[in-house]
């Protein structure tokens, strides 16, 4: 399986900048909420919901450790922030 060092990212409520995290490297980016505005008008989004079916997808199919590399830079950030807003009333 190859896997490529993709950039998980999340839009930061208070600020509105994006933070990214490279799930292979770990390498971190914060763009401007000018700049998130941006890329989130070309982005592809994914919900809570659908990164547990993804997440549970690469742990099934994997057979190497940089694998839970992915679903651990993913979780931290993603799931730690998802919590963080599933609260909030809209």
């Amino acid at each position: 399986m190859q896997t490529s060092d993709f950039e998980v990212m999340v839009k930061l409520p208070a600020s509105e900048d994006c933070y990214g995290v490279r799930v292979m490297s770990g390498e971190e980016t914060r763009y401007s909420a000018f700049a998130c505005v941006e890329m989130m008008k070309r982005a592809i989004f994914l919900t809570s919901d659908n990164w547990r079916l993804v997440r549970q997808d690469i742990q099934t199919n994997c057979q190497y450790s940089q694998c839970q590399q992915i679903t651990g830079a993913a979780d931290g950030l993603f799931l730690a922030i998802d919590r963080g807003l599933q609260k909030l009333p809209f």
